[in-house]
């Protein structure tokens, strides 16, 4: 690998840090040249003074960055990568406490939710990370319950293999019961992978002939939601009312019966 490609992987990696591109270029010449004056490292990196003594801050702020003052002059000089063992500690130890306060505080916050004024709510989500979230919501399921839906494309393709396996694992973990019906014959080789061979996960197949399914739906609680690309566009809605959900369902039963079972892949 050139010195170059290395240097932007670096880069990118310390991105997860906190620190952006002229952040990390400005630690990595640190490492390289240690000890060495902001004018230095204006030379060596081409950004402006200003740029650099701001930059040294926040990456001081971080603690990747410690300030030296001898007799004539200040120097900056990178701390050692151990530093950064400290900071993902830090880090971890922030996701634990928000791991603990998060179900006190979920619960605060349902209570501040008025939807006493109508029985209807209607949420609209767009891009992938809208997506994530709209997906995500289906975790409000009770341990146990049932999502149905329409299947138009894997959720692979759609939000990423690495956030659908993490929704995977977390509708395993409640015991959440998924049915869908698809125009793929399939099957879905990702649903049973070893790690979700306990995942309660059905399909059935439905000719286009009958119904060409267009978008996703999903359909569970009181909620009936769907998603769909169109245009470049990834977009969904989310209505929560308890007689379209009941309606959606019906309908979907119907569908489900009609619908021919689609039998897991040979191991």
């Amino acid at each position: 690998m050139s010195e170059m490609m290395n240097r932007l992987m670096l880069i990118k990696q310390l991105k997860a840090f906190g620190m952006d591109n002229k952040g990390a270029q400005i630690y990595l010449t640190l490492l390289q040249k240690g000890p060495t004056t902001s004018l230095e490292i204006s030379r060596l990196t081409s950004y402006n003074r200003t740029s650099v003594y701001r930059y040294l801050e926040e990456l001081k702020k971080l603690g990747v960055v410690e300030e030296i003052i001898d007799e004539h002059r200040t120097l900056a000089k990178a701390s050692s990568a151990e530093q950064l063992k400290l900071l993902v500690a830090q880090k971890e130890a922030e996701v634990d406490q928000l791991k603990h306060t998060l179900p006190m505080l979920a619960e605060e916050l349902s209570r501040l939710e008025n939807d006493a004024g109508s029985p209807t709510k209607v949420l609209f989500y767009r891009g992938k990370n809208g997506i994530q979230q709209l997906l995500w919501n289906s975790l409000k399921i009770p341990k146990g319950g049932e999502m149905v839906g329409l299947s138009y494309r894997p959720w692979n393709d759609i939000v990423g293999r690495e956030f659908s396996d993490k929704l995977r694992v977390e509708l395993r973990i409640k015991e959440i019961n998924d049915r869908e019906v698809t125009n793929t014959p399939g099957p879905f080789d990702y649903v049973h992978d070893e790690m979700f061979e306990d995942f309660t996960w059905r399909e059935r197949y439905l000719p286009s002939s009958i119904l060409e399914i267009r978008h996703e739906t999903l359909i569970y609680n009181d909620v009936f939601a769907l998603f769909h690309y169109h245009n470049g566009e990834l977009f969904g809605v989310e209505i929560h009312n308890a007689e379209i959900a009941k309606t959606q369902k019906q309908l979907f039963e119907i569908l489900w019966k009609k619908a021919k079972v689609i039998k897991p892949p040979k191991t």
